[in-house]
């Protein structure tokens, strides 16, 4: 088989209404997959990798073509049940559907991620091992992740359902009332105010315990998608065939980062120690400001000084609406003559219902929610499993309009104990997501909250967290999801062409297995190996111009030895 472009083929299961959520997954992931409607078995001959996702089943004619094309060489990776494919998959019996499940580690393997204990998932199925390799197991022991070598291809088992995962951890409880906190007394939720983490989805007892107390340790939904990611790319990797992705984040850095500031009075030596803090660590900053907010001269200060300028959206205790929204950010884009705000977030971390405050930003304008995390010491870190941004989808299914990039850190310092921020940064450099941290103003002349806040920053950067404002993570996340590709290869050389709507500075591409060269442009830029997802990958950066051809080109070590 000679070496070109993978081609990846998804089918999303027509009758789960979770499902399609996959589309988000794999949009976040960067992989450049085609989505069929209907799962033809003649089409198999010119695919590479089937990705089967949600909870479905393929018919008697379905699964025999799949079983000969696996023994010839095809890459499968079902996710979200068996699809009726036990035989094939190596497993046996009927599935056990799971509602709210953990997964466990059975062996050590590349599918499943270092130094992780469990994690936990909504939705899916395990089953009975049979003929395959058993990878991670449930509490009583059957198959949820799982692999099986037949003839030449491999397939693959993913039971937990990325999309009933995606959809009720990031998502979380919609909040209609106060949620009751745990009997530890470390997050108190009905105080009768409706907040974010009144919709926290998970089970107090799967928080961990660090020295600052319990927290949500575990990025759970950002695991189950790292582990069915590893299963596709190792899929990839066994079809002999190569697939390009944009990394997360610019320049390859092992995570974003994004401060953002509560700003709720107008107190302007508060603003001065801000700036004196962080200008020492090149880090800006997107100020939520509440209405009335800051002298005119401040907002010119803090254009200046490379900060943003985003709302904080006070409700006062009224129905939410758009109008009152988009009244708020009309006020604020005029004070700070602004030409437009890309960011909000409800003061005091409030939140109603369920999805109703990013249709109320996408009518207002709005591109970036700042919205979901805790504030309570016991609702620090992960409490919606994620510390990816991502789009929440309309009710309809479809891609939503709003960036929403969590939080896993509030008030570093005084709710978050330095245990605390040194756990969230760990997990968050371990899942290559983005390090989140909300402060105030006024945190900035606190001894021990300026102090945290320095040491956060500090050990961030040392970790290679690449720091930017809610705006360019927005303006950057949908650049990476909007790029125009066009791929071919003429024998050992791979060619790519990529437009961006937007200039991509650091822009970061991995391509799977190792090349002699790369030019792009025709000129020769350099690359360097780099580990991701359990495969090895070539690294490379460069810039891309806004709206304008980057053809890139990449010769293979084989095609060069051949040469």
């Amino acid at each position: 088989m000679s070496l070109g472009w993978a081609r990846i083929v998804v089918f999303i299961a027509p009758q789960d209404a979770y499902a399609a959520a996959y589309r988000e997954v794999i949009e976040h992931a960067g992989l450049r997959a085609e989505f069929v409607e209907q799962f033809t078995p003649s089409e198999l001959n010119r695919t590479h990798v089937v990705l089967l996702c949600g909870h479905g089943r393929m018919n008697a004619t379905q699964s025999e073509a799949l079983h000969d094309w696996v023994m010839q060489g095809g890459s499968l990776v079902c996710s979200g049940s068996a699809w009726g494919l036990q035989p094939l998959l190596g497993l046996q019996g009927e599935p056990t559907i799971r509602a709210n499940s953990t997964l466990k580690r059975s062996r050590e393997d590349r599918l499943w991620p270092k130094g992780l204990d469990h994690f936990r998932f909504f939705g899916g199925a395990t089953l009975t091992p049979g003929i395959c390799e058993r990878i991670a197991e449930t509490p009583e022991g059957q198959a949820g992740v799982s692999r099986r070598i037949l003839g030449q291809g491999v397939a693959l088992f993913a039971g937990a359902h990325l999309g009933q995962t995606w959809i009720q951890a990031q998502l979380g409880r919609s909040v209609e009332c106060d949620a009751i906190g745990p009997e530890d007394g470390s997050a108190e939720l009905a105080d009768g105010r409706l907040r974010a983490e009144d919709g926290i989805p998970y089970s107090w007892s799967d928080r961990t315990e660090v020295s600052g107390g319990p927290i949500f340790g575990t990025a759970h939904s950002d695991v189950a998608k790292e582990v069915w990611l590893r299963a596709v790319f190792e899929a990839i990797e066994r079809s002999h065939q190569v697939v390009a992705t944009p990394w997360y984040w610019p320049h390859h850095a092992h995570a974003g980062g994004l401060l953002s500031l509560d700003c709720e009075d107008d107190n302007v030596e508060h603003v001065v120690a801000v700036h004196r803090a962080l200008s020492m660590y090149g880090v800006p900053a997107s100020w939520n400001v509440k209405l009335p907010g800051y002298a005119t001269e401040v907002y010119r200060t803090l254009r200046a000084r490379e900060h943003e300028i985003s709302l904080l959206y006070s409700d006062e205790g009224a129905d939410w609406h758009e109008e009152r929204l988009r009244s708020q950010m009309t006020q604020l884009t005029r004070m700070a003559s602004e030409h437009s705000l890309n960011a909000v977030r409800p003061a005091d971390g409030g939140w109603r219902g369920w999805t109703k405050f990013y249709e109320l930003c996408a009518g207002a304008g709005a591109r970036a929610s700042l919205s979901k995390g805790g504030r309570k010491p016991g609702t620090q870190g992960f409490a919606f499993g994620t510390c990816h941004p991502f789009y929440a989808p309309r009710r309809d299914g479809s891609p939503g309009l709003v960036l929403e990039i969590p939080y896993s850190l509030y008030r570093p310092g005084v709710v978050a104990s330095d245990a605390v921020v040194d756990a969230c940064l760990k997990e968050t450099i371990a899942r290559n997501g983005c390090l989140h941290l909300v402060a105030s103003p006024e945190s900035f002349v606190d001894r021990v909250s300026l102090d945290s806040i320095r040491r956060c920053l500090t050990n961030a950067k040392q970790e290679g967290v690449k720091f930017l404002l809610a705006g360019e993570w927005a303006r950057w996340e949908k650049a990476r999801r909007q790029l125009r590709w066009h791929s071919k290869n003429i024998g050992g050389e791979l060619q790519l062409t990529l437009i961006s709507e937007t200039e991509m500075s650091g822009f970061s591409l991995l391509v799977a297995g190792r090349f002699r060269s790369a030019t792009v442009n025709s000129k020769a830029i350099s690359m360097r190996p780099l580990e991701r997802f359990g495969c090895e990958f070539t690294a490379l950066e460069f810039d891309l111009p806004g709206r304008m051809q980057v053809d890139l080109k990449l010769v293979s070590l084989a095609a060069a030895e051949a040469a």
